[in-house]
């Protein structure tokens, strides 16, 4: 078989795969069509609120049904709380999973003062304006800094039936009278869950602290329900085994939700489904699937256009005599300074607008490739026979047939995950949605604006990893892979280490070495080092097209300034 019937026949087949489990994704996550999925816009003052709402098709205004809103934590979006979201709606409660102000596809800057409900108030007032809600059956389930909001929410309101914490809305946060004093009666049948690896929580103080809103004068105990539902005073605090990225995804505390809110909202009895039978984590195992035949069909479909355009590929030793080196010592110092960067630039980067934790990895990423080129420039020559011409390593990089390759490939991105949201009401989504429609516009402007930032980190990457160290021509695919895994091993080694130092002691000994917030900016290595895996990925499937690192760190540069752009909370200038 020819080159490029290869590249068509696994195009089509990576294709085929894709299309049918993301329609499969999206069957699961209407429950096989018994219920309605499409996205909503709710006034708030001046800007729009964007939620996901999932209806029954069995509520109607002869027979309203309860409802719940759900939203989630900092630097989220409404699609992380629709696995609970789905699971509720399929057992007869609807269910509106909402973008709080800044974050998400909503308008507005995050920010407290302005609104502590955080715009989950006026979600409240949109639900109980349709006329297929049973208006006097409302409860609120809340993540993290999404926990706030809704027990905010719960105090301004005056009658929601059920509230559920999930990693917070407690502590020196929340003490302000905005979110309510907490009490035996307030908030109305209060279910709190915390992993027992919460970086956030101190659990033995939690147990105690919430004693009085328990209404006893002993320790909390956990998974025993206090209080009960016909006088409004019921009170269960869920302890299980994950961290707080985790909790909304922990089939336990799902499960609990579920239950918790059957009880308290009384949905009708003929939609009932066992708390524990789940669709959602098929529904997320599937996407995840998909994307990864996705990016397969990405490579596949690059290499295509490749052999169509008759691209030829680039031989390095011909640029000027190039000498390359295979000094492994200068290669983990790359890595082991992307590490050691992480945090300060993080904590750095919050308090720098516009996007909070967004601008520190973007900040994050720049530094680490500038210190990247002045390695290059002045401390590879000491220790190899290597002399980096940065200058005409770029211009040596592109030409107008690859960069519209990669026009291409992006074009396809965005027209395959509009048709998701726009046909199926899904996205790509791997803990967060991936590719979006960078929206409201202070989205798009940063998409442009972070470009060149993260090209500068891509750019020194492949510079590192191929156009200075010795790659050789024609390989078979085992040493390609082998290469490729030492390659990402060295990047991401540090950061793995880290990630063990952080969670070995939590989960062995149950002790945090690094609590609160700087644990919090840690936990983000979890979204970090699938970044370097994909980027890596993509540099490394380029540069052995065409032997040259231009279109990988320009494709890496413009999908991560997407992801970043897209997912991260609007602040500061915005």
């Amino acid at each position: 078989m020819s080159l490029n019937r290869k590249a068509l026949f696994f195009s089509v087949i990576f294709f085929l795969i894709f299309t049918i489990g993301m329609v499969t994704a999206g069957l699961l996550n209407s429950n096989f069509g018994t219920v309605d999925v499409k996205l909503v816009s709710i006034a708030h003052a001046e800007i729009q609120l964007s939620g996901l709402l999932y209806k029954p098709k069995s509520a109607s205004p002869m027979a309203p049904h309860p409802a719940v809103i759900l939203t989630h934590g900092i630097a989220s979006s409404k699609e992380y709380m629709s696995g609970i979201a789905l699971e509720l709606s399929r057992r007869g409660i609807l269910s509106l999973a909402v973008d709080e102000i800044g974050h998400g596809n909503s308008g507005g800057t995050f920010g407290f003062a302005s609104d502590p409900t955080l715009g989950i108030l006026s979600a409240v007032r949109y639900i109980e304006s349709l006329s297929y809600v049973n208006s006097s059956s409302i409860g609120l389930i809340g993540h993290s800094l999404g926990a706030g909001a809704v027990r905010s929410t719960s105090a301004a309101h005056g009658n929601i039936s059920a509230t559920v914490l999930i990693g917070g809305g407690l502590g020196e946060m929340v003490e302000d009278m905005a979110y309510g004093n907490l009490n035996a009666t307030f908030p109305k049948n209060l279910l709190i869950a915390v992993g027992k690896q919460d970086i956030l929580f101190d659990i033995p103080s939690l147990r105690d602290d919430l004693a009085p809103v328990f209404n006893t004068s002993e320790v909390v105990e956990p998974n025993i329900q206090y209080g009960d539902f016909s006088s409004n005073t019921a009170r269960k605090l869920v302890l299980t085994p994950t961290i707080h990225l985790a909790e909304a995804f922990d089939p336990s505390i799902v499960a609990e939700i579920v239950h918790w809110m059957s009880l308290a909202l009384n949905p009708p009895t003929q939609n009932l489904i066992s708390s524990t039978d789940f669709l959602f984590l098929v529904r997320d195992l599937l996407i995840i699937g998909c994307f990864i035949a996705f990016i397969g069909f990405l490579c596949s479909f690059s290499a295509l256009l490749y052999n169509l355009f008759d691209i030829p590929q680039k031989k390095g030793e011909s640029w000027g005599g190039r000498t390359f080196h295979k000094n492994w010592k200068i290669l983990h110092l790359w890595g082991f300074m992307g590490a050691i960067l992480f945090l300060p630039m993080m904590i750095i980067g919050f308090f720098i607008p516009p996007l909070l934790f967004g601008t520190s990895i973007i900040w994050w990423l720049f530094v680490w490739g500038i210190l990247g080129l002045l390695l290059l420039k002045f401390i590879l020559p000491k220790f190899t026979e290597v002399v980096p011409d940065i200058r005409r390593d770029v211009i040596n990089s592109f030409n107008k047939q690859e960069t519209l390759i990669v026009a291409i490939l992006i074009v396809i991105i965005y027209v395959s995950s509009m048709s998701l949201k726009i046909i199926l009401n899904i996205n790509f989504q791997v803990l967060t949605p991936l590719f979006g429609d960078l929206l409201p516009i202070p989205r798009l402007f940063l998409f442009f604006v972070f470009i060149p930032f993260l090209f500068v980190n891509f750019f020194a990457d492949g510079l590192f990893f191929y156009e200075y160290y010795n790659q050789k021509e024609g390989e078979d695919v085992k040493s390609a892979v082998v290469q490729f895994f030492k390659i990402m091993g060295s990047k991401i080694v540090l950061f793995a280490f880290l990630i063990v130092i952080l969670y070995g002691p939590l989960f062995l000994f149950d002790l945090k070495i690094i609590p609160g917030f700087l644990g919090l900016i840690l936990e983000f290595m979890w979204g970090v080092i699938p970044i370097i895996i994909i980027s890596s990925f993509f540099t490394d499937w380029f540069y052995r097209l065409t032997r040259s690192i231009g279109p990988g760190a320009l494709f890496n540069a413009l999908i991560i300034a997407w992801i970043i752009a897209d997912t991260f909370t609007l602040g500061g200038f915005f």
